[in-house]
């Protein structure tokens, strides 16, 4: 018998999907000195950089006239000072509840993904 309990935190993340038909993912790499050290929602909206080849956070004045590759984070990611490949969505039925902040702006450059 173990008298020598441990406890571990386990994060897990919400479902930001409403249905997987037409589901479509890429690989993206986070740079992590845009991000906020911790952990990253899903369904948090993402841009590709083509200055630095890395994706961070989706800003809604500096991107609204970019033609680069958005995508939604699938799951909840933690990073802290390395950059990180996670999953991106870029195809698929969104729910919006689940996801924090998608603006006007980054629903009309994300053609593929259904938000409501």
């Amino acid at each position: 018998m173990n008298l020598y309990t441990r406890k571990d935190t386990v994060v897990s993340g919400k479902e930001i999907l409403r249905d997987v038909v037409g589901l479509k993912t890429i690989t993206v790499t986070l740079d992590y000195t845009a991000f906020t050290a911790g952990i990253i929602p899903a369904g948090t909206s993402l841009i590709f950089d083509a200055t630095t080849k890395k994706t961070r956070p989706f800003d809604k004045v500096k991107d609204a006239a970019s033609n680069e590759q958005v995508s939604l984070l699938f799951r909840d990611i933690r990073i802290d000072t390395n950059d990180v490949q996670a999953v991106g969505l870029v195809g698929g039925y969104v729910k919006e509840s689940k996801c924090p902040a998608i603006t006007a702006e980054f629903k009309a450059k994300s053609k593929m993904l259904d938000i409501r």
